[in-house]
């Protein structure tokens, strides 16, 4: 918004010089165009707050005036001449007359018209914000549905993605020693590992599921992502890499590795319109201090356009983007910063016009003894199996009944009801008989903690497991006992059962466990978390 009052002057130099002094001494800011004659009018920009025309030296005509001026335009008027006409009606809103002798009449008039200027520019500059603000609520509430979306899709694909794991599981023993079958089995369950990541991704982007940070490989995260990013950047865009395989591990989280790494690289395809070379490289950024790894430094560079000082200086700022309108979010960099931060790295952008922009990530590094254990290269324990009655309430009928082999397969006596309301009279018929509830938290009717509450009534010496696909925070689940997500192994369900049915009652299940999963070596690969608390 420009804090000058814009005027346009038709007539003599030396009258518009003359004026430029006398505004100068009375203070006010002024930006002015000259023009000899009303002819050329059109060859200057429009956008003036106030034309004159005329001075003490070269009066204007009054009859000049009223021809010259378009009718169509509405910017005030203000001509000088020898004498002020008398003012015919249709003058009167869109020219003001002043006599030369009263040139400084001009003064408070013009700083009318100068405030008058300021006020509507901000008025403007205030709507524009508004709009643009109007336009970002609307983009949190599209990223808002998108997430609700994501989060329902990962609820479905968790319970198929159990099912499936599952009844791997309970195939394999049955193929041992019949290579080609066990060949088959094999890459449907090396799938449902993978989809149980890509699920958990879901969760993360829709806010439902905090991330756990960990340690994480940088060099295979990278890789994972080049995978995705070659159909991604385009014929146009070529991409290299050059990596230091001796890196250590950092700190982070797998999926947000991936995530920063393809968010960089799809910001550098849109920075090459015509193409050019996308490059990531890895290497050392900071030497071990007192026994640590040191820092490690992903860099994403491009051949684009770059970025100047004041683009580059609002480039992580939230909806921000120099794309077209309706082909961005602004969102990208942000969230990148985001996650970058979140692990303890830092985020750094460095940017030549014409030449192309280099983003370095910096994690810490870990050592190799704080690295947590690779959990699918680890053997599960043998299963535990019990004796005890276990009632398993859940409304996807392909879970329930691989829920219900699990417990079967390890000795458990099982009930089993579709929803709240059969459980509820499973237990009426004799409480007594009820050691252990396993239900889903999301059920038709009340949910599975409301069920536990009316169960508790009729069989105070139950013990309760949650399951469910979504986060339990995420559905309103309880802090104290336990919980395990879908997707879940055979082995990590029945150790979770059988941990929750020996928890001695004034104590927690897993005091030491204080992210409220289970340990490294007892946690497969297609496990999700376990929050244990008192009963």
């Amino acid at each position: 918004m420009t804090e000058e009052l814009v005027v346009l002057f038709v007539g003599a130099q030396d009258d518009a010089d003359a004026l430029l002094v006398m505004l100068a001494a009375a203070g006010l800011p002024i930006h002015l165009t000259r023009v000899s004659s009303w002819r050329a009018l059109a060859s200057v920009s429009a956008g003036w707050d106030v034309v004159m025309a005329g001075g003490r030296k070269f009066p204007a005509d009054v009859d000049d005036v009223r021809a010259g001026y378009p009718s169509e335009l509405t910017t005030p008027l203000l001509a000088i001449t020898t004498a002020r006409p008398a003012v015919p009606g249709e003058d009167r809103d869109r020219i003001e007359w002043f006599e030369t002798a009263e040139q400084e009449r001009l003064i408070p008039v013009l700083r009318a018209l100068w405030r008058a200027s300021l006020a509507e520019g901000r008025l403007r500059q205030s709507e524009h914000r508004t709009n643009l603000l109007d336009q970002q609520l609307r983009q949190i509430g599209r990223l808002h549905a998108l997430g609700q979306m994501a989060a329902g899709v990962a609820h479905e694909f968790n319970n198929v993605l159990t099912v499936i794991s599952g009844y791997c599981e309970q195939l394999l023993p049955q193929v041992q020693g019949r290579d080609r079958l066990e060949r088959l089995i094999h890459p449907i369950q090396q799938a449902g590992v993978r989809g149980a990541e890509l699920s958990q991704r879901l969760l993360t982007f829709s806010r439902q599921q905090a991330p756990v940070i960990g340690d994480a490989s940088l060099i295979q995260a990278i890789r994972e992502a080049t995978a995705m990013l070659v159909p991604l950047l385009g014929e146009t865009v070529s991409l290299r890499t050059y990596l230091d395989q001796d890196l250590p591990r950092v700190r982070g989280h797998q999926g947000h590795l991936i995530e920063i790494i393809t968010n960089l690289a799809v910001n550098a395809r849109d920075a090459m319109a015509s193409g050019g070379t996308v490059t990531i490289e890895t290497r050392m950024a900071a030497a071990p201090v007192d026994g640590g790894e040191g820092m490690v430094a992903l860099v994403v560079r491009d051949t684009g356009t770059g970025m100047d000082a004041e683009t580059l200086a609002q480039a992580c700022d939230p909806f921000f983007t120099t794309k077209a309108q309706g082909s961005g979010t602004g969102l990208g960099l942000s969230l990148v910063r985001d996650l970058v931060e979140q692990c303890g790295g830092t985020l750094d952008i460095a940017s030549v016009v014409g030449a192309g922009t280099a983003v370095t990530v910096t994690l810490p590094g870990v050592r190799r003894e704080e690295a947590s254990l690779d959990v699918a290269g680890v053997p599960e324990t043998a299963a535990p199996g019990g004796f005890e009655t276990v009632l398993v309430v859940e409304d996807d009928a392909a879970v329930r009944e691989i829920v219900t082999q699990f417990l079967r397969g390890a000795a458990y006596h099982v009930l089993e009801a579709r929803d709240s309301e059969e459980g509820l009279a499973l237990v009426k018929k004799d409480p007594r008989v009820i050691d252990l509830l396993v239900t889903d938290i999301v059920l038709p009717g009340a949910s599975g903690p409301e069920l536990a509450g009316h169960l508790r009534l009729f069989a105070p010496q139950m013990r309760t497991l949650f399951i469910s696909g979504y986060p339990s925070d995420s559905v309103g689940g309880p802090k104290s006992p336990v919980f395990l997500a879908k997707p879940f192994s055979r082995a990590a369900f029945l150790q979770a059962v059988r941990r929750v049915l020996t928890a001695p009652r004034h104590r927690t299940i897993d005091k030491a466990d204080s992210t409220g999963r289970l340990t490294d070596c007892e946690r497969p690969s297609t496990q999700g978390p376990i929050r244990d608390g008192s009963h």
